[in-house]
């Protein structure tokens, strides 16, 4: 038994040394999500709430104000999702992110997968990019979208660009109504992706949220296919970096 125990105590300090190289992430991880962030997997955890969020304020200026949106927001389905790629080769990292993500024509590419119903399909049904601009190192844009069983949306896209970080913010502007009720308020929609410098490692982190009714008998179909989305949505722009290993 004091084998066994010993054992765990090990494992349990090798885990707590392994998670200090990652950027100031006070959650407590599996050591399955830590192994899948250092051998260049990205991450994606269910986390539900504000408080589960694992990375500190103070990490970076995009990271604090990423923190600021979504604590204004406090959404109820709530999702982060994270990845570790190295210096060298990838010294481009913020040019890559600015030119990825203020293209919103991409949006029309993005596919998800319903593995429990064994479906790949478009995550939006509809696409209509109206507002373009650009200034200095930042970006804006405006759409309207349109998810499968819910009504159409507008919503806007910001990138910014600095020296040292790189910020996107998807938000909706207009309600989202399933059927005649309205489902989800403007600005409770959200989707923040920043990229920085940690530890002389770059790291891709996103937090992707939604403010909506809780309804007993549906919260966990609803949670599913939130999560089955934000999956195909992390997959499908991840996949857009050109990453050296």
């Amino acid at each position: 038994m004091r084998k066994i125990l010993s054992l765990f105590a090990v494992l349990g300090l090798a885990a707590s040394l392994f998670a200090e190289t990652l950027p100031s992430f006070t959650e407590k991880w599996s050591d399955e999500e830590i192994s899948l962030l250092q051998n260049g997997s990205f991450v994606i955890r269910n986390i539900k709430r504000v408080k589960k969020i694992s990375i500190q304020s103070g990490t970076n200026a995009a990271v604090d104000k990423m923190l600021s949106v979504f604590e204004e927001t406090n959404p109820n389905y709530l999702a982060e999702i994270i990845y570790k790629l190295p210096v060298a080769g990838n010294e481009q990292i913020f040019d890559q992110a600015a030119r990825i993500f203020s293209d919103p024509a991409l949006y029309r590419e993005i596919i998800y997968t319903d593995e429990r119903e064994d479906l790949v399909q478009p995550l939006f049904n509809e696409v209509d990019i109206h507002e373009q601009s650009t200034s200095g190192n930042s970006t804006y844009s405006t759409a309207t979208l349109k998810l499968d069983m819910l009504s159409d949306f507008d919503v806007e896209l910001i990138t910014q660009k600095d020296e040292d970080s790189f910020f996107f913010l998807m938000n909706n502007t207009t309600p989202i109504k399933w059927k005649s009720l309205n489902a989800v308020k403007p600005k409770k929609l959200l989707a923040v992706v920043t990229a920085f410098i940690c530890d002389g490692s770059y790291y891709v982190y996103a937090l992707s949220g939604v403010r909506a009714p809780k309804i007993p008998i549906l919260w966990r179909e609803i949670d599913y296919q939130f999560m089955t989305r934000i999956n195909g949505f992390s997959l499908f722009f991840l996949n857009k970096f050109d990453i050296k290993r």
